[in-house]
């Protein structure tokens, strides 16, 4: 009878779950409202580019209003609101 090694079984059940997860974290989009400061913006913005977050709708932000040439706003997978 075959006995598969335990730890060839989480070698591939981990590989399939990171495969899972690259494939669908970019469908995920952030919302944030009434707590300025929750997230970090900088990790938010370079999620965004990447495309580790598919997009991200903020109606509270630090500072608020952002700046004209923050990252946030020219970004197409962000929106203030």
């Amino acid at each position: 009878m075959y006995k598969p090694n335990p730890s060839d079984i989480w070698e591939e059940l981990d590989l399939y779950v990171k495969q899972i997860i690259s494939n669908i974290v970019t469908l995920y989009y952030y919302v944030v409202n009434k707590f300025p400061g929750l997230i970090d913006q900088d990790a938010l913005v370079e999620a965004l580019r990447n495309r580790k977050i598919g997009g991200a709708a903020l109606d509270v932000t630090t500072p608020e209003p952002l700046p004209p040439d923050h990252p946030l706003l020219h970004l197409e997978n962000a929106c203030e609101y």
